[in-house]
């Protein structure tokens, strides 16, 4: 019998992933949970106050480039956590608006 679950699957989902030897329980957990690309944005998107979100004073790729590269933050993995780019993000907006 081959394996109906047979699923690529990032560090984070394969730890959440439900350890139970049934098909139903695992796709319909699997179509629940966001991919990696949306929790990263996700992510971001939670650090970004609702009022600035469509705002001038949001930086730039470039200013959280630099801000990353100030701040010499090592690669874990090859990866930026996301802890860290939510902190970094966080950094940038409040001297974007303090600027302003």
């Amino acid at each position: 019998m081959e394996p109906s679950n047979f699923v690529l699957m990032c560090p984070t989902c394969h730890k959440e992933s439900p350890t139970i030897n049934n098909e139903k329980i695992f796709w319909t957990w699997l179509d629940s949970v966001d991919d990696y690309f949306t929790s990263r944005l996700n992510t971001i998107r939670e650090c970004i106050p609702s009022d600035l979100q469509n705002s001038d004073a949001l930086p730039t790729a470039q200013d959280v480039i630099a801000m990353l590269n100030s701040y010499d933050v090592p690669l874990v993995g090859g990866k930026l956590s996301d802890s860290t780019l939510a902190g970094v993000l966080s950094e940038c907006l409040e001297q974007a608006t303090s600027n302003k």
